[in-house]
Protein backbone atom coordinates (compact mmCIF):
# COMPACT_ATOMS: atom_id res chain seq x y z
CA UNK A 1 0.00 0.00 0.00
CA UNK A 2 1.43 3.34 -0.98
CA UNK A 3 1.57 5.66 1.54
CA UNK A 4 -0.51 9.11 1.47
CA UNK A 5 1.41 12.17 0.22
CA UNK A 6 0.54 14.18 3.47
CA UNK A 7 1.83 11.33 5.88
CA UNK A 8 5.11 11.15 3.89
CA UNK A 9 6.17 14.93 3.97
CA UNK A 10 5.44 14.87 7.51
CA UNK A 11 7.47 12.19 8.21
CA UNK A 12 9.94 13.97 6.18
CA UNK A 13 9.66 17.28 8.24
CA UNK A 14 10.46 15.21 11.48
CA UNK A 15 12.85 13.40 10.56
CA UNK A 16 15.16 16.10 9.36
CA UNK A 17 14.34 18.53 12.62
CA UNK A 18 14.19 15.65 15.00
CA UNK A 19 17.37 13.63 15.86
CA UNK A 20 16.32 11.60 19.60
CA UNK A 21 12.69 10.69 20.92
CA UNK A 22 12.30 10.48 24.45
CA UNK A 23 8.58 9.05 25.42
CA UNK A 24 8.11 9.02 29.36
CA UNK A 25 11.79 9.87 30.07
CA UNK A 26 12.93 7.27 28.01
CA UNK A 27 14.78 7.29 24.59
CA UNK A 28 12.81 5.21 21.96
CA UNK A 29 12.85 5.12 18.23
CA UNK A 30 10.46 7.32 16.28
CA UNK A 31 8.56 3.78 15.18
CA UNK A 32 7.65 2.81 18.71
CA UNK A 33 7.19 6.15 19.43
CA UNK A 34 4.35 6.40 16.81
CA UNK A 35 3.23 2.68 17.14
CA UNK A 36 2.79 3.88 21.39
CA UNK A 37 1.31 6.67 20.31
CA UNK A 38 -1.07 5.28 17.95
CA UNK A 39 -2.42 2.11 20.53
CA UNK A 40 -3.08 4.91 23.12
CA UNK A 41 -5.46 6.90 20.66
CA UNK A 42 -7.33 3.89 19.52
CA UNK A 43 -11.10 4.42 20.88
CA UNK A 44 -10.94 1.28 23.47
CA UNK A 45 -7.35 2.70 24.86
CA UNK A 46 -8.94 6.41 25.14
CA UNK A 47 -12.29 5.69 27.01
CA UNK A 48 -10.57 3.02 29.66
CA UNK A 49 -8.04 5.07 30.68
CA UNK A 50 -10.34 8.88 30.71
CA UNK A 51 -7.88 10.30 28.00
CA UNK A 52 -4.47 11.03 28.90
CA UNK A 53 -2.57 13.96 29.92
CA UNK A 54 0.83 14.48 28.36
CA UNK A 55 3.76 17.20 28.45
CA UNK A 56 5.69 17.85 25.48
CA UNK A 57 8.90 19.56 24.98
CA UNK A 58 11.64 20.29 22.96
CA UNK A 59 15.89 20.76 23.39
CA UNK A 60 17.50 21.30 20.40
CA UNK A 61 17.06 18.52 18.28
CA UNK A 62 15.51 16.23 20.66
CA UNK A 63 11.31 16.14 21.53
CA UNK A 64 10.49 14.96 24.75
CA UNK A 65 7.25 13.72 25.30
CA UNK A 66 5.64 12.49 28.75
CA UNK A 67 1.77 10.60 28.71
CA UNK A 68 0.05 9.20 31.78
CA UNK A 69 -3.97 8.21 31.44
CA UNK A 70 -6.06 10.57 32.71
CA UNK A 71 -7.68 8.06 34.97
CA UNK A 72 -5.55 4.86 36.63
CA UNK A 73 -7.55 2.38 38.92
CA UNK A 74 -9.93 5.45 39.47
CA UNK A 75 -7.67 7.78 40.46
CA UNK A 76 -7.23 11.11 38.79
CA UNK A 77 -3.94 11.89 37.28
CA UNK A 78 -2.22 15.31 37.25
CA UNK A 79 0.36 17.08 34.78
CA UNK A 80 2.81 17.36 38.00
CA UNK A 81 3.45 13.98 38.00
CA UNK A 82 4.74 13.71 34.73
CA UNK A 83 8.32 14.43 34.71
CA UNK A 84 10.31 15.35 31.37
CA UNK A 85 14.09 15.28 31.14
CA UNK A 86 13.85 18.83 29.85
CA UNK A 87 11.73 21.37 30.47
CA UNK A 88 11.34 25.26 29.91
CA UNK A 89 9.14 28.00 29.31
CA UNK A 90 7.75 26.52 25.77
CA UNK A 91 7.03 23.16 27.34
CA UNK A 92 3.08 22.73 26.77
CA UNK A 93 0.99 21.09 28.52
CA UNK A 94 -2.29 18.88 27.83
CA UNK A 95 -5.01 16.49 27.44
CA UNK A 96 -6.63 14.16 25.06
CA UNK A 97 -10.48 13.35 25.51
CA UNK A 98 -11.68 9.86 24.92
CA UNK A 99 -13.80 11.97 22.43
CA UNK A 100 -10.30 12.92 20.29
CA UNK A 101 -10.02 16.55 21.47
CA UNK A 102 -6.81 17.95 21.76
CA UNK A 103 -5.97 20.25 24.11
CA UNK A 104 -2.24 21.95 24.30
CA UNK A 105 -1.70 25.11 26.16
CA UNK A 106 1.55 26.59 28.13
CA UNK A 107 2.20 27.94 30.99
CA UNK A 108 3.81 31.52 30.10
CA UNK A 109 1.59 34.04 30.57
CA UNK A 110 3.08 37.18 28.73
CA UNK A 111 4.44 36.21 25.35
CA UNK A 112 6.66 38.54 23.38
CA UNK A 113 7.35 38.12 19.53
CA UNK A 114 10.53 36.86 19.63
CA UNK A 115 9.48 33.55 22.29
CA UNK A 116 7.05 32.61 19.65
CA UNK A 117 8.71 30.59 17.19
CA UNK A 118 9.94 28.11 20.02
CA UNK A 119 6.36 28.09 20.97
CA UNK A 120 5.66 27.46 16.89
CA UNK A 121 8.07 24.82 16.30
CA UNK A 122 7.13 22.48 19.95
CA UNK A 123 3.26 22.68 18.52
CA UNK A 124 4.04 21.94 15.48
CA UNK A 125 6.28 18.66 16.03
CA UNK A 126 3.37 17.63 18.63
CA UNK A 127 0.99 18.20 15.95
CA UNK A 128 3.03 16.23 13.37
CA UNK A 129 3.69 13.07 16.03
CA UNK A 130 -0.18 13.02 16.57
CA UNK A 131 -1.29 13.10 12.96
CA UNK A 132 1.32 10.43 12.20
CA UNK A 133 0.34 8.23 14.81
CA UNK A 134 -3.65 8.39 13.83
CA UNK A 135 -3.43 9.67 10.47
CA UNK A 136 -7.31 8.20 9.32
CA UNK A 137 -8.30 9.36 12.38
CA UNK A 138 -6.97 12.69 13.35
CA UNK A 139 -7.39 14.07 16.96
CA UNK A 140 -9.42 17.61 16.78
CA UNK A 141 -8.32 20.74 18.81
CA UNK A 142 -10.55 22.29 21.09
CA UNK A 143 -12.04 25.39 21.76
CA UNK A 144 -9.11 26.24 24.52
CA UNK A 145 -6.76 25.63 22.35
CA UNK A 146 -7.76 27.83 18.99
CA UNK A 147 -8.92 30.61 21.49
CA UNK A 148 -5.28 30.78 23.09
CA UNK A 149 -3.56 30.49 19.94
CA UNK A 150 -5.53 33.11 18.78
CA UNK A 151 -5.34 35.36 22.11
CA UNK A 152 -1.78 35.30 21.82
CA UNK A 153 -1.15 35.48 18.61
CA UNK A 154 1.02 32.29 18.12
CA UNK A 155 1.17 32.22 14.66
CA UNK A 156 0.12 34.81 11.70
CA UNK A 157 -2.67 32.43 10.92
CA UNK A 158 -5.54 31.10 13.13
CA UNK A 159 -5.26 26.96 12.95
CA UNK A 160 -8.70 25.29 13.35
CA UNK A 161 -7.10 21.55 12.53
CA UNK A 162 -3.94 19.89 13.55
CA UNK A 163 -3.64 19.40 9.96
CA UNK A 164 -3.54 23.06 9.78
CA UNK A 165 -1.57 23.26 12.48
CA UNK A 166 1.05 21.38 11.37
CA UNK A 167 1.24 22.85 7.87
CA UNK A 168 1.65 26.48 8.92
CA UNK A 169 5.20 28.14 8.18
Amino acid sequence: MQEAQPTRKLKSIVSEDIERWIFNRKQISFEVLLHTLASALSPQALVSNGGYLFKASLQSSVFHLGMIPTLRDGERGYHYTIRLKFEDAFTLIGNITPQRELSIIFNNPAVVEGDKPAYQRVYQRLAHVMLLASPDNPLTLDWITTHLLEQKQIFPSMPQTLMELASLP
